[in-house]
């Protein structure tokens, strides 16, 4: 047994909803809730000024025009009172339980583990109406104390777009959305609401959802240690990428004198040396200022390039050929350039 509605939120184009009941488990809930979309009359949100109607009972009871007058992310979407539309109103079809406004619970076998599940709002035991809910998440505490007794199977994802609608400020719990947000049931009726309507809708967003619930529910059962090893070894990939940044320096190098040798026994000395050379000093040193502000810290190889073209060395020895003086440089372990005078 299959219903389906057609919500438009916020004003935008209606979407449709497909339900599909249990009614070997919940023979007159399911009764209840065909009858009310099965209604060719539209509810109507009464004006201020209107006087309320005579008795509650004259107003035809349906789900066509009826809002969603709670909605609570990721806990549940709550709508189905077509009196007051605000949760305080809202009887059962009067074909069910010989015209009494409310019926009994009847199964309570069902349970809330999931997104997409339809059941009864209620005010306490035995008291179900018009009022229904669909949960957007796990709510297992919902469990024995209202009906489940069916499920969405097609257009999950509009009630997850319903759900994210502004709400009244300061509503707390209560979950009304604004009013020109406001999240309304369009058209409603039997069947998928589908051209052939015979045909049982396609089961792809049901199968989605649950497979992201389930994937979620693993998710939050992995245990510490996992989430520990995961760490370590992000970890290890981590360090082990600066060590190969580090080995690439000096195998660049290499590589490259090695390239160069080629290429002018190639060009049988058609390229100069000394132009060559300096293109390549200056990619090193661009590579180099790359690293150390990638990784904070100097490769070996960078420091010798730097300390071979320092001009503390060039301008020492330029002074040692034009005055005469000579000056050794010793290199200490720490790489500071030490003169002693001969």
């Amino acid at each position: 047994m299959f219903c389906h509605f057609r919500i438009s939120i916020a004003g935008t184009k209606p979407r449709r909803v497909v339900f599909e009941l249990y009614p070997d488990k919940c023979p007159m809930t399911c009764d209840n809730f065909v009858a009310l979309c099965r209604s060719s009359a539209t509810a109507r949100r009464r004006r201020r000024e209107e006087e309320p109607p005579p008795s509650q009972s004259s107003v035809v009871p349906t789900y066509r025009g009826t809002e969603f007058h709670r909605i609570v992310r990721g806990f549940m979407i709550q709508g189905g009172d077509y009196e007051n539309f605000d949760g305080s109103g809202g009887r059962a079809a009067t074909s069910t339980n010989d015209g009494s406004p409310t019926f009994p619970d009847e199964d309570f076998s069902l349970s809330h583990d999931r997104e997409g599940v339809l059941s009864m709002a209620n005010r306490g035991r035995d008291t179900n109406g018009s009022q229904f809910f669909v949960t957007l998440g796990r709510a297992s505490h919902l469990d024995d104390k209202h009906v489940a007794f069916g499920r969405v199977i097609l257009g999950m994802e509009v009630l997850r777009d319903a759900s994210c609608v502004d709400v009244e400020a300061g509503g707390g719990r209560d979950g009304r959305p604004v009013a020109m947000q406001r999240v309304i049931i369009t058209d409603c009726g039997h069947g998928t609401g589908s051209d052939h309507d015979d045909d049982k809708p396609s089961l792809s967003s049901l199968a989605r959802s649950n497979a992201d619930v389930d994937r979620r529910a693993k998710c939050r059962s992995g245990s510490r240690d996992e989430r520990r090893r995961r760490r370590r070894r992000r970890r290890r990939r981590r360090r082990r990428r600066l060590d190969d940044d580090d080995d690439f320096d000096d195998e660049t190098i290499n590589s490259s004198d090695r390239r160069g040798k080629r290429s002018r026994n190639e060009d049988d000395g058609s390229r100069d040396h000394s132009e060559d050379q300096r293109r390549r000093k200056k990619r090193h040193a661009k590579r180099d200022d790359h690293r150390r502000k990638k990784h904070g810290k100097e490769t070996k190889a960078s420091r010798r390039r730097r300390d071979a073209c320092s001009p503390s060395s060039s301008s020492s020895s330029s002074s040692s050929s034009s005055g005469g003086q000579k000056h050794h440089h010793i290199r200490s372990s720490k790489g500071r350039d030490y003169k002693s005078r001969r």
